[in-house]
């Protein structure tokens, strides 16, 4: 089937540039109009009427949620969040994933005008992708990621401090030797917690041991390799790990214990989310609570502020919470300071 985007290639002009020929627009000129209708015709293209009907309309009551891929634990309660506040103000939520049609679809299917506004988490759109879309007038709210000198919505979580809790925590209990199982490395919220990380060890006098941070890619999967490429490979091996989330975790205790080693006797770990399944694992996950449902949440809200025109620009950042459950292998004296579950 024959896309704008096949046109637009085909007439050597930008997809907008093409959009707007064949609506008439007086954007472009009468001769890059009918350059672009004549090459339409000839591939015999078919327009999307769904969506220009839908842009006719003063509202299409949908929103999208833009993932890269669903399968994680954490978008559950991130969902969960977004589709009840879209229920209060009568919306339905279409869920993009990426992972099947690539950047490029996410980019084309907001162009579309099927949804009102977009929530943006884990996507592989680029910043200039999002600023363009939010210029042409699309409603944004980004997850967990920030554009500088732009004035597109945020909800953030605090990850930098997060991470410093966590490392702060595992020194309290006589670590001297900390690794750090990284996720994706330019990731916004991965930048943070290994800020998180870098910084309090060196405020509190440690040299970074470059060995001890192992690259993984906050999946389950990653975690696991690069604990059993590390322990296979490496005689030092740290006493602690702090991990940027459980699902890496998770895995680099698998690997752990295949090796025949224990946690936390003889390794102690600290992950980041609290994910259903931490309490589930064996031994339980500590782990820095992220408030994954308020994120959904708070995004939900401010995206239908966007919609109404009440609010632009504006950012939030919520706080994170240490729970020592087991896998650190033990409980800090002043248990008001953290949540001991």
């Amino acid at each position: 089937m024959v896309t704008i985007k096949d046109v637009a290639k085909a007439a050597g002009v930008a997809v907008s540039t093409a959009s707007y020929a064949l609506n008439g627009s007086s954007k472009v000129s009468e001769k890059t109009r009918k350059k672009v209708m004549e090459i339409a015709e000839d591939m015999k293209y078919v327009p999307n009427t769904f969506a220009q009907n839908l842009k006719k309309t003063k509202t299409t009551k949908l929103i999208a949620l833009i993932v890269y891929d669903l399968n994680s634990p954490y978008y559950d309660k991130v969902t969960k969040g977004i589709q009840d506040v879209a229920f209060l103000f009568g919306y339905s939520v279409i869920i993009f994933c990426e992972y099947n049609f690539g950047r490029d679809g996410s980019y084309n299917f907001l162009k579309e005008g099927i949804v009102d506004g977009a929530i943006i988490v884990g996507s592989s759109l680029t910043n200039d992708d999002i600023v363009n879309l939010s210029n042409e007038g699309l409603p944004l709210v980004l997850l967990d990621r920030k554009i500088e000198q732009s004035d597109i919505c945020s909800v953030l979580i605090n990850n930098k401090r997060g991470a410093s809790e966590a490392v702060e925590y595992l020194i309290s209990l006589g670590h001297k030797k900390i690794g750090f199982i990284s996720g994706k490395e330019n990731s916004y919220d991965n930048v943070g917690r290994t800020r998180g990380y870098i910084e309090t060890l060196t405020k509190n006098g440690f040299k970074i041991n470059k060995n001890y941070i192992l690259q993984g890619g906050f999946t389950e999967k990653s975690g696991y390799d690069v604990m059993r490429e590390f322990l296979n490979s490496s005689d030092d091996i740290p006493t602690a790990f702090f991990s940027a989330n459980d699902e890496m975790l998770i895995g680099a205790m698998r690997a752990v214990h295949e090796k025949g080693l224990k946690v936390p006797e003889d390794i102690a770990f600290v992950g980041f989310d609290d994910i259903q399944a931490a309490t589930y694992v064996r031994p339980k996950l500590t782990t820095i609570k992220s408030p994954i449902y308020e994120i959904g949440s708070f995004s939900g809200h401010m995206l239908f502020n966007l919609i109404k025109g009440r609010v632009n620009g504006s950012s939030i950042t919520l706080d994170t919470e240490l729970v020592v459950r087991e896998s650190s292998g033990g409980k800090k004296a002043d248990n008001k300071k953290y949540n001991i579950s």
